[in-house]
């Protein structure tokens, strides 16, 4: 079963159905007093969120890459699942699956023939040294960005300015859209919260790519409840194009449990894997 049973979180789902129309500020400061308030709400609640990443490279495919990902308030983890496209024309699509705390990061990897025999998850301890930089730290930040609410943690922590830009009208519920500029060395010294280890390696690579400093843009659309309904950004450097992502909130999670210790290795004995490479970095095959 590939221990995906311990994973109800992304099983046992129930969405609630966002309504009401949100309210806003036309000029510059209260805009941003809205939109740091309905990142810090959404922040604060178990939130699914559903993300298309267009013009990926980090996979090895140019296709779309669809992610899934639950963030528990309860038990303070995000449990997240990435598709990938099949390896041939019919074949079926691979999934990767991923738990994140708020000291390690654990990967179910699609592809497992490099791992031990009865072992099926891989682990990065969030401290060692490894978890910062190479491969290794590539990884963790990308997957990082896989938490539905990476972005949203940026705009509350490192938000500088933010413009209203009128409503959407999205499945009959009207969201007020607001342009956010996001300083990420601010995020970066800001961040806080459970999941913050795993964020602030993200928002470091991120940083390196943009040269120690710099600014991102992203999109909000924010309900009549001051969360965040929808969201669309990048994530600088880290191969994953444009995220677009549709959260949602009042979901009903399972009772989460970590992998089981005995079909956990580390990510560092699977580290000469002939196909983890820079184009396809999450497959784990043995030479």
């Amino acid at each position: 079963m590939r221990g995906r049973l311990l994973l109800p979180a992304l099983a046992t789902l129930v969405a609630a159905t966002a309504a009401g129309c949100g309210g806003g500020g036309g000029n510059t400061a209260g805009s941003l007093a809205i939109a740091i308030g309905a990142a810090k709400n959404s922040l604060t609640q178990t939130t699914l969120g559903r993300s298309t990443l267009t013009g990926s490279t980090a996979f090895g495919t140019t296709s779309q890459v669809f992610t899934i990902g639950v963030y528990d308030v309860a038990s303070k983890f995000t449990f997240s699942r990435v598709d990938l496209p099949g390896a041939g024309k019919n074949a079926s699509a691979r999934q990767d699956h991923l738990v994140i705390t708020s000291s390690t990061l654990y990967l179910d990897p699609a592809e497992t023939t490099a791992l031990p025999k009865g072992k099926l998850w891989l682990s990065v301890p969030l401290a060692s040294p490894a978890a910062t930089s190479g491969r290794t730290g590539r990884f963790v930040a990308q997957a990082a960005a896989t938490d539905p609410q990476l972005l949203v943690g940026e705009v509350a922590w490192g938000a500088v300015s933010a413009q209203r830009r009128g409503s959407s009208v999205v499945v009959h519920v009207p969201l007020d859209r607001y342009e956010v500029k996001v300083d990420l060395a601010r995020a970066l010294a800001g961040a806080s919260g459970p999941l913050a280890a795993a964020a602030r390696i993200s928002i470091r690579h991120q940083l390196g790519a943009l040269g120690g400093k710099g600014e991102v843009d992203v999109t909000i659309l924010v309900d009549a409840d001051g969360r965040i309904a929808q969201l669309q950004g990048r994530a600088p450097g880290l191969g994953l194009g444009a995220i677009s992502t549709t959260m949602s909130y009042g979901v009903k999670v399972g009772s989460p449990s970590l992998p089981p210790a005995a079909q956990v290795v580390p990510l560092a004995s699977v580290l000469n894997s002939a196909a983890w490479t820079a184009a396809s970095p999450w497959r784990f095959a043995s030479s």
